[in-house]
């Protein structure tokens, strides 16, 4: 299991930031943004 934390700051009507801490090597993170076939799995607002 990985550990992580989330927040959401939502700065007017059509900004929105959020950070992610994730608990898990650099390399690892890195592998799964990069490579496309994991993009609907950690995408989520479901758009992919």
């Amino acid at each position: 299991m990985t550990a992580m934390t989330s927040s959401v700051l939502t700065v007017g009507q059509e900004n929105v930031g959020a950070t992610q801490t994730v608990a898990a090597p650099a390399a690892r993170v890195f592998a799964a943004l990069t490579d496309p076939t994991t993009h609907a799995a950690i995408d989520g607002t479901g758009w992919i």
